[in-house]
């Protein structure tokens, strides 16, 4: 089987052989147009041991090896390849159990490797859009996330754009966020792009106050919170050059707040205009 597959108005071109997995994300075809920007070989085999199966759907892949222009990928139902060579699409092969999740595993770590070097990044963040563009909110795990961007949905004529993975693009206009197909986004509008209006780090606080922080400081935030596994030099210092763009071209702010969605009044939320 061969498809190309929409990834942030990109194209990755996906061969699979061996026993059929399904795509188990919200994924659809690329635009013929679309620029290529990965190739992704993966060979399904129904030998690969994972016995071990952890608790979790999507446990972190471990490097087993990198070089200056590769990096060796394993975890317990899947193990690959990914090659980067500056001017050239990146290139993965995989190895990988029937399971759905292995699949979908693979394809998050190559996006990521894919769009970074065309100005985007994957963030572990949830994220709201109201007139003025989108929120993100990103923090450590149980920071409140998903609660804030739920009650902020159910309270506030907002609409909800990420509960865990997003994708964030410096396109021509401007950066955007752009709505992910990966699994875990049931619900919501798949390959939507929306101009992003702010970065929120989440703190949970006895009173609701939103305070804008210094770019050095957002810097170092952001960075805690980007899905790669990158380990050359050359991902490295591309993910660094984009946060740091990121971070001067768009507001960040320390956003305190209690479980309540009375924090929408520190934000200055907008109310969405909708077409009649």
């Amino acid at each position: 089987m061969i498809q190309g597959i929409d990834i942030a108005g990109l194209c990755l071109r996906l061969r699979m052989s061996g026993s059929a997995v399904r795509l188990a994300g919200h994924y659809c075809a690329a635009q013929s147009s679309s620029l290529l920007a990965a190739e992704l070989d993966v060979v399904v085999r129904e030998d690969f041991s994972c016995d071990r199966c952890p608790a979790v759907d999507f446990p972190a892949f471990t490097t087993a090896g990198s070089s200056e222009d590769s990096l060796r990928l394993s975890r317990y139902d899947a193990e690959g390849t990914i090659s980067f060579i500056a001017g050239e699409p990146v290139r993965a092969v995989f190895e990988i159990a029937p399971r759905e999740v292995a699949l979908e595993g693979v394809l998050r770590v190559v996006s990521s490797f894919a769009l970074l070097r065309h100005e985007g990044l994957v963030l572990h963040s949830s994220a709201i859009a109201d007139a003025e563009g989108a929120h993100v909110f990103a923090g450590v795990s149980g920071a409140g996330k998903s609660t804030i961007a739920s009650l902020l949905v159910q309270s506030w004529p907002v609409e909800q754009l990420s509960d865990e993975l997003l994708i964030l693009r410096r396109l021509s206009d401007g950066w955007s966020l752009i709505v992910s197909p990966f699994l875990g986004s049931k619900g919501l509008d798949h390959g939507r792009v929306e101009p992003l209006a702010s970065v929120n780090l989440l703190v949970q606080a006895p009173e609701n106050r939103r305070t804008k922080v210094s770019v050095h400081r957002a810097i170092q935030e952001i960075c805690r919170h980007i899905l790669t596994y990158a380990k050359d030099p050359e991902s490295m210092g591309l993910i660094l050059d984009l946060v740091t763009k990121l971070m001067r071209e768009v507001p960040c702010y320390e956003l305190q707040f209690v479980k309540d969605a009375s924090v929408g009044d520190v934000m200055g939320l907008a109310s969405r205009v909708r077409d009649a």
